[in-house]
């Protein structure tokens, strides 16, 4: 019961760091030039509702979303231990797949610019000694930016 509000805060703190670094980083945007406009993004734990976010690209950048139509990428975790380990930095988004501890829908391309994504969502959200253990490169990151970042999901919350 703890590991599903944990993995829904995990969650919640991703998409709000995707949606913050859309804006200012300017790797991520170069990422994010890749994906069309409308291009929507769900990503959870298989078979549980509760535990997932959905995120759409709107003019160069995202936006949390409610929408009910298919999503372009699916990434989902097998189940709440596997969402666990990855999203608290226990493993990397490379072993988590490695080890079948996460699938996708959609096609591949756009897994992997996902993957990009996330690396560069991990950076700045778990600092480089940590990523150092889960990635084999970490991206760079600006340490202005991801003091921003801390402060604006501190201040907007997770449901804002």
């Amino acid at each position: 019961m703890l590991k599903k509000i944990i993995v829904k805060i995990f969650l919640h703190v991703f998409a709000k760091s995707v949606i913050f670094l859309s804006k200012r980083d300017k790797s991520f945007q170069q990422e994010l030039n890749q994906l069309k406009d409308g291009f929507v993004i769900k990503l959870g734990v298989w078979n549980k509702p509760e535990l997932s976010v959905s995120i759409i690209k709107n003019k160069d950048h995202f936006n949390k979303t409610k929408t009910s139509e298919k999503p372009d990428l699916e990434v989902y975790f097998k189940n709440v231990n596997a969402a666990f380990r990855c999203l608290s930095a226990l493993d990397g988004l490379e072993e988590a797949f490695a080890k079948k501890r996460m699938f996708v829908v959609g096609l591949i391309s756009n897994a992997l610019i996902f993957t990009r994504l996330s690396m560069i969502v991990e950076q700045y959200l778990f600092g480089y000694l940590i990523c150092k253990r889960i990635m084999k490169k970490p991206p760079k990151i600006n340490l202005l930016l991801k003091i921003k970042l801390y402060i604006y999901i501190a201040l907007k919350g997770l449901y804002a």
